[in-house]
């Protein structure tokens, strides 16, 4: 199994018997997990702060709910009381605002049977699936000892989706519309983003 370290703007689903997700620090922005119990798939985008508007980043999203079909959305947001958010120029009630309305945007999208749930005010690190039930990580790293890794890069201003085996690579930029319909040909290793460990 592979830890995949997802970077702000980016996401991966696949099946939860081959990937555990991460993602770099969320300061201000936050993590959009999302599982299938009845087909193992589990899925990851780091959202950009403040960026709900961008075609991009609403692509991106809506990409990974119908590549996966959650039965369950967790929004991992931001703590706005923690070190890197309060050295965030923007202000923490506008980060409080963007998560209600990054909440209000998954509700109208998902299913009208998949649950949505927030957490808040914590440190998040990963998510694996056991047993078709989310595990959350907090505070340090899954210990994963895997010797390979590899860097997935994207381009600014379009949305990505590319495929390499049973995992997807999403990116969803917070400055650009994109076309999310489009097959992506771009090889793997020519995308930055995303870190396999």
């Amino acid at each position: 199994m592979r830890t995949y370290k997802v970077s702000e703007e980016y996401g991966v689903c696949g099946p939860a018997s081959e990937v555990m997700i991460e993602t770099t620090t969320l300061y201000s922005c936050s993590a959009i997990i999302m599982l299938n119990a009845q087909t193992d798939v589990l899925g990851l985008y780091h959202y950009p702060a403040l960026c709900l508007k961008a075609a991009g980043v609403q692509q991106a999203i809506i990409g990974m709910i119908n590549e996966i079909v959650p039965t369950e959305i967790v929004l991992w947001t931001a703590n706005p009381t923690n070190h890197g958010c309060t050295k965030d120029p923007r202000p923490a009630k506008s980060i409080l605002l963007d998560n209600a309305k990054v909440k209000t945007f998954l509700d109208l999208k998902k299913s009208s049977t998949c649950t949505l749930s927030v957490v808040s005010g914590k440190t998040f690190t990963g998510v694996k699936c056991v047993d078709k039930t989310l595990v959350f990580k907090a505070g340090s790293s899954f210990d994963v000892n895997v010797p390979s890794s590899e860097t997935i890069q994207g381009g600014h201003n379009t949305t990505l989706r590319v495929k390499k085996g049973n995992i997807w690579f999403y990116f969803g930029s917070g400055d650009g519309a994109g076309d999310y319909g489009k097959k992506i040909t771009i090889a793997i290793q020519n995308m930055s983003g995303i870190e396999r460990d």
